[in-house]
């Protein structure tokens, strides 16, 4: 072998020196010196002749070896992509990388984690407060208390019951109560959150009661707040799902209700922890003002006492600067729920008794034993005062004298009976307080926008003033999770819980953002042939975002509930695979199929199931695959497709031979298959574009792809025909590549170490298990609540998994099934960025009652500080993490959406995870992932179920190891990034290419597209290219989102082809440039979701990007319309 290595190489020598000797023989100095084109072709002519010859010669040189196929095999990129010098180019560095920051102004909220002792003090009739008193002085005819009565009514899409039943037993009623009751009288006021219910009525109503809600809406007496299609959960949800399902509802209402509306506030109180994420999606959304009400209830205490209750939260890459762009200003309520017990004031007995649904004894009633008495003459002037007294104790705990309160819970107003109670009552008191001027208060109706308006006016009043009461509202940035409502109850659960719909969740995504980007290129192609898919993006785009609500994606429905979301998101996906398909055949020039000529690789049957893939009958014919990219950079990846046969060739786009690998096929949990394969080859794909390779059968004997090795370990010895087999003799197994060695210990078929020739970097796996607590009923492990039984405890049968591995010259893998787990581990060995990780698939099937399992990553890293580590915000940014012993196990979890890092000066060790996943880290140098979790118990949060109904799940992971010889620095205290590489990475693992199957032989069709004339900049991602609704088929309008962002410049950036980033130095992007194959007629920037367009109007191609940013843009293209 060492000898047909050496004549090879010696072939490739001769062929180079003789190429380079005819280029200068046949005078190639100078292209211009050419004048015509015949000159080229006769040069051409003598190249080609004069190389048939060499190439003769040269295989005549190899004739020792037998069958040498001419394969193209993965080349190193003639140039890897590297950054500049930090000395030559401070404008990079300043507006593409982490830069230093001076003294911190505002509050972090991880700085109120070291003030707060967490020791649950019982504050008296307010729990989790003190006992609240105030000064009547402060109140005055001059400057009395303004209180805000805030109407509403939460209506989830889905938890107990479906998001239909919901509406056809309750929220139809309330919407048409809601209508009722405030035409009654102009003074009263309402306020509504999801469009979701909203579309359903509406499509029920006839145009005069539409016109009716129009006008509730439009005079101000019924505020739409934030207008999203949900309330959606803030922890696992994606920033592009957070950017879609709040698109969906403000098209909507731009649709239905206006198209001048604008919401002006966002209302979000039953989202379990909240992330700085979403306001700044809201603030770019044009949304300034925000209401929340799930935050910590030390947190709450905390800034209660300081009056900070209201606040600017200020995104972390801001903070630091007097950048105030990026701020919303957030009302947090401040006690312990957002139904009526609890918002009146700090006690709930007395607060209880002004809901005027508890009145009658056969009806819901107040648990603290006094219910609520109708208000008549004769007991006005004592309800008046305790009411008074209340909202006076409230009002204490903000810095103006505008009190904001809430009459509300879940589904109320039902019934009209119930709507008049609350209004007709509370109006006696209304005009008793107001009449009475000695109370020194003012009380009203109002919506959340009012409430904002008159805080904003007092905060002005403050600042022209000097008054010191302004220090209330200095900026606040950071996240409020991990949310615990009571005691040590943290809501760390719902991270992992069924973590099947959360993967089910991303893989909707990835495939809607697909949808939608390659539907809105071929659309301008042919509108004809697109007609009926708009249909389908909007059924799937209402389904996805269906989803996001806090009771969806989270994992805490019930049973039928998350079964019924699976039934949407599986339509939602064929919906999408269609879409794909038939815009992926217009774009690839097949004109002349009527039908969908593709299938899509991998696909779900059922919505309970894992995605199945289709086996390619290679027979007689050659089959195509098409490889479609909806990223807006040229990837070079390693694919598999799964065949019939090993005797196969691999061709390119351009018709070359590709080196591919022929492997075993296997379904998971372990099951090897006899009657398919998994070929493997590297293929590239163009920017927001598509690859055509065809797949060849061969004779017996001429296959051009190599075999991989088996071995096994613990197994039964397996015999096979067409792969060696042997047993593992070694304690130890190693995988190379030219980036790294990963190294993993036979018995547990798990990694140990990874090194490279800079370092040697310890990273041991680990399985574990938590018991869920399960003693007491208090205490209980739920879908919300995570709650162990003491530390993790090794896998019970880690020393004993059946261990298979395979050898490759493409890829390498070693896998060990456990009990209910199969592990998995790669490396490929292209020199592309996806072979700087070690990748990992787990199989996980749970069938063990009370037990949460957790996949430990044990290092060599020293963790910066006192156990710090960092976690991703929902794919937008990363937030410093600290172990705090006083928090419990449960509360040192945090939502990981994507990506968890650990570093020391010179390593940073990160794991990307697919899907949404709790994570921890408990020890130094240590990183716990939970895969899968089955508390049997309800935790007493509503839902009335555990979660036992876990489904088989494949999660994938990538791991990457990262080495900087100047170290890396800190750029404040809070502030980090991931490397290039890392965000390539993600958006790499979050978008997969999409593997098409041809059904047919190609004809006339082009065998490469691509929808961008130039790549992106490596910081530029496109969000989005989301389809605007058709209206004139002699143009195409869609959303242009582009998300800027920034990175860590003191990590390596291996594996990136320089090829792969456009201009790094450019101030903006040109997007006429970018879209140049295109008929582009008309740019226009607007807010995130389109409701307006930005001022001042400027008519420019050119986005502008300053830091972190995303930006949205409405784009006009001319379409071609079929005949």
């Amino acid at each position: 072998m060492k000898y047909a290595k050496r004549v090879a190489i010696l072939a490739a020598f001769i062929t180079i020196s003789l190429i380079i000797i005819l280029y200068n023989s046949l005078g190639f100095k100078d292209y211009e010196s050419l004048k015509d084109h015949s000159d080229v072709e006769e040069s051409i002519s003598q190249i080609e002749m004069r190389l048939a010859n060499i190439r003769e010669s040269v295989h005549k040189s190899a004739s020792v070896l037998p069958n040498f196929p001419e394969i193209k095999r993965p080349d190193k990129p003639k140039e890897e992509f590297k950054l500049p010098a930090p000395d030559q180019t401070d404008k990079f560095l300043e507006t593409h990388c982490v830069s230093p920051r001076g003294e911190l102004s505002g509050t972090r909220i991880s700085e109120t984690y070291e003030e707060i002792a967490f020791n649950d003090i019982d504050g008296g009739v307010w729990k989790q407060g003190w006992p609240v008193t105030y000064d009547e002085s402060e109140y005055t005819d001059k400057d009395p208390l303004e209180v805000f009565i805030v109407p509403h009514s939460h209506n989830d899409p889905g938890w107990i019951k479906t998001f239909w039943d919901y509406y056809n037993s309750q929220t139809r009623n309330i919407l048409d109560n809601i209508v009722d009751i405030l035409t009654e009288n102009e003074q009263r006021r309402f306020i509504w959150a999801e469009i979701s219910y909203l579309d359903l009525w509406w499509k029920e109503q006839k145009e005069d009661r539409k016109n009716k809600f129009r006008k509730l809406v439009l005079n101000g007496q019924l505020e739409i707040s934030t207008a999203g299609w949900v309330m959606n959960d803030e922890a696992n949800t994606h920033y592009s799902s957070m950017i879609d399902q709040l698109f969906e509802g403000h098209q909507w209402t731009r649709d239905n209700i206006s198209p001048n509306f604008m919401p002006k506030t966002s209302w979000c109180i039953d989202p379990f922890g909240t992330s700085p994420t979403m306001a700044y999606i809201l603030n770019r959304a044009g949304i300034p003002y925000l209401a929340m009400q799930r935050v910590h209830y030390e947190v709450k205490k905390y800034l209660a006492r300081q009056k900070r209750l209201e606040f600017s939260w200020r995104q972390s890459w801001a903070v630091g600067t007097q950048d105030s762009s990026t701020d919303t200003f957030t009302h947090l309520f401040p006690f312990y729920s957002y139904d009526i017990p609890h918002t009146c004031g700090p006690d709930p007995k007395i607060c209880c008794q002004f809901d005027f649904k508890r009145m009658a004894p056969d009806r819901l009633t107040c648990p603290w034993g006094i219910n609520a008495r109708a208000i008549d003459n004769n007991n006005i002037q004592e309800r008046a005062s305790t009411l008074v007294d209340q909202y006076k104790k409230h009002s204490t705990l903000y810095g103006t004298n505008k009190l904001l309160i809430i009459l509300g819970d879940d589904f109320r107003y039902q019934t009209y009976s119930e709507a008049h109670a609350q209004f007709d009552n509370y109006e006696r008191l209304f005009q008793f307080i107001n009449s009475n001027k000695d109370m020194h208060t003012k009380i009203q109706w109002g919506t959340l926008n009012e409430y904002f308006q008159a805080v904003m006016k007092e905060k002005n009043q403050l600042i022209e003033s000097g008054s010191p009461k302004i220090e209330s509202f200095q900026p606040i940035s950071g996240d409020f999770f991990t949310y615990a409502d009571r005691r040590n109850h943290y809501w760390s659960g719902y991270y992992t819980s069924r973590p099947f719909y959360k993967e089910m969740d991303r893989d909707l995504r990835s495939h809607l953002r697909a949808a939608e980007i390659f539907y809105s290129l071929a659309r301008i192609q042919d509108t004809t042939r697109m007609e009926g898919m708009y249909d389908m993006l909007v059924t799937s785009r209402q389904n996805a975002a269906l989803f996001q609500h806090h009771d969806g994606v989270t994992g805490t429905a019930k049973t039928f509930v998350n079964n019924d979301y699976g039934e949407r998101m599986l339509t939602s996906l064929k919906n999408c695979e269609n879409v794909i398909s038939q815009s992926t055949q217009i774009l690839m020039g097949h004109h002349s199929a009527e039908n969908i000529i593709f299938d899509i690789d991998e696909h779900r049957v059922k919505q309970d199931g894992l995605p199945q893939r289709i086996t390619i009958d290679t027979g007689s014919e050659d089959r195509y695959v098409v490889f479609v990219n909806s990223l807006g950079h040229e990837r070079r990846e390693l694919v598999s497709i799964r065949v019939n046969s090993v005797q196969l060739a691999v061709f390119g786009p351009s018709g070359e031979n590709i080196l591919a690998q022929i492997s075993p096929a296997f379904d998971f949990p372990f099951q090897l298959r006899d009657d398919a394969f998994d070929l493997y080859f590297e293929i590239t794909v163009p920017p927001l574009g598509a690859s055509q390779y065809k797949i060849e059968r061969r004779e017996k004997g001429k296959s051009q792809v190599t075999v991989s090795k088996l071995y096994f370990h613990n197994h039964a010895e397996f015999k096979s025909n067409t792969f060696t087999t042997e047993p593992i003799s070694d304690s130890e197994i190693s995988f190379e590549n030219s980036y790294i060695t990963a190294t993993f210990t036979r018995n547990q078929a798990t990694l140990t170490a990874v090194h490279s020739s800079e370092f040697n970097t310890k990273v041991i796996i680990e399985f574990l298990t938590y018991i869920s607590n399960f003693n007491s009923r208090d205490d209980r492990s739920g879908a919300y609540l995570f709650i162990p039984i003491g530390s993790a405890k090794i896998f019970r049968d880690m020393n004993s998994p059946n261990v298979f591995v395979q050898r490759g010259e493409l890829i390498s893998k070693i896998c060990g099934r456990f009990l209910y787990l199969t592990h998995c581990s790669s490396l490929i060995h292209t020199k592309s960025i996806e072979a700087t990780s070690v990748q990992f698939e787990n199989y996980i099937n749970l069938i063990v009652d009370n037990e949460e399992v957790v996949m430990r990553l044990k290092t060599s890293v020293k963790s910066k500080g006192e156990n710090y580590f960092y976690t991703d915000l929902n794919g937008l940014t990363v937030q410093r993490r600290k172990y705090h012993s006083k928090l419990g196990i449960q509360g040192n979890f945090y939502p990981m959406p994507t990506l968890a890092y650990i570093e020391d000066i010179n390593t940073r060790v990160s794991i990307h995870s697919k899907q949404s996943l709790g994570v921890g880290s408990l020890e130094n140098g240590c990183i716990e992932v939970m895969l899968d979790r089955r508390p049997i118990y309800d935790d007493s949060r509503g839902l009335e179920q555990g979660v036992t109904d876990n489904k088989a799940i494949v999660g994938k992971f990538r791991l990457h190891v990262e080495y900087s010889q100047q170290g890396i620095k800190e750029a404040n205290s809070e502030l980090s990034f991931p490397s290039l590489v890392s965000q390539i990475t993600r958006e790499s693992l979050q978008n997969p290419i999409f593997k098409l199957v041809m059904k047919a032989k190609a004809l006339g069709a082009d065998s490469k597209y691509s929808g961008l004339s130039l790549p992106l900049p490596c910081d530029l991602q496109i969000v989005n290219i989301r389809a605007l609704s058709p209206q004139d088929p002699t143009k195409s309008e869609s959303a242009l989102i582009l998300h800027k962002f920034i990175y860590n410049c003191e990590l390596p950036t291996t594996g990136i082809p320089f090829n792969h980033c456009g201009n790094q130095d450019a101030d903006g992007v040109d997007i006429t440039k970018l879209f140049s194959k295109q008929r582009l007629v008309e740019i226009t920037h607007t807010s995130l979701t389109m409701l307006q367009e930005m001022k001042p109007k400027v008519k420019s191609s050119i986005a502008n990007f300053d830091s972190i940013d995303i930006k949205s843009y409405k784009l006009t293209f001319a379409t071609n319309i079929s005949q």
